[in-house]
């Protein structure tokens, strides 16, 4: 990578458990100078600040950029929920590229939503409020006193490591779906996502499935998306189709 791309620095990172069950070494560490600030990209016309040394993994989740394209598109006019929105990304296309009347962003940590806040006044974006909480306790408030949203989107961290979470983490996103499902109002739009390499295609569609049973309602899967092109797929390591993102409507 530095013979190639001459970067001003490398970021070797390796979380403790992946490291634990690859039996490698658990590393956190930077080859080179450090930024002093913030670097911006633009995605698709959104500017994006990132802070590199504090943000999680590569500070940005870039594995998702063509699909936050893809559901901007079918956000029409009314209020969205954004779940799980570390620095805004979904949100940020939406009111660039839909037409959502007002956004609420959620997220577990405060210093994610600080960042999306400045890249919500780097676009001019006043439409979108932050609001720290545990997804699952704030879905339940909301579900509690019936309030509504036009589009959902579903963006939570990997649920399962290993083979053995997977049962828990068909649970989790059983219940995930099931709270933002009954926030959802009829022909409203749900965009879902897993990060877990270990739940194929097919279970978390079948989460889905269970979802609308439970509530009598028809659930629709219009696109049915993954990772962007340089993400590839290895034929020998089902794993590595790691992200599903769903885009479905809910009669």
């Amino acid at each position: 990578m530095q013979e190639r791309f001459e970067p001003a620095a490398i970021f070797l990172r390796t979380d403790q458990k992946t490291a634990a069950n690859e039996g490698t070494e658990d590393r956190d560490e930077v080859m080179g100078v450090v930024p002093d600030q913030p670097i911006e990209l633009n995605e698709y016309g959104v500017r994006i600040q990132l802070d590199l040394a504090s943000g999680q993994k590569t500070g940005y989740y870039l594995d998702q950029r063509s699909n936050r394209m893809r559901a901007a598109q079918w956000v029409q006019p009314g209020t969205m929920l954004d779940v799980c929105s570390y620095l805004g990304g979904f949100s940020l296309a939406a009111c660039r590229w839909g037409k959502p009347t007002n956004v609420l962003a959620l997220d577990s940590s405060k210093l994610a939503l600080e960042h999306a806040a400045t890249n919500a006044r780097l676009n001019g974006f006043s439409q979108i409020s932050f609001e720290q909480a545990d997804c699952f306790e704030r879905l339940g408030q909301m579900q509690q006193s019936g309030e509504k949203f036009q589009t959902i989107v579903l963006d939570p961290p990997r649920m399962a490591s290993n083979r053995g979470n997977v049962a828990a983490a068909l649970r989790a996103y059983f219940r995930l779906n099931s709270l933002a499902l009954e926030l959802l109002v009829p022909s409203g739009i749900l965009v879902t996502c897993s990060c877990s390499g270990r739940v194929s295609r097919e279970e978390f569609a079948g989460v889905l499935g269970a979802v609308a049973s439970r509530q009598r309602r028809s659930v629709q899967i219009i696109e049915s998306l993954g990772a962007d092109f340089d993400h590839p797929i290895a034929t020998n390591c089902p794993e590595s189709e790691y992200l599903k993102c769903f885009i479905c409507r809910a009669k």
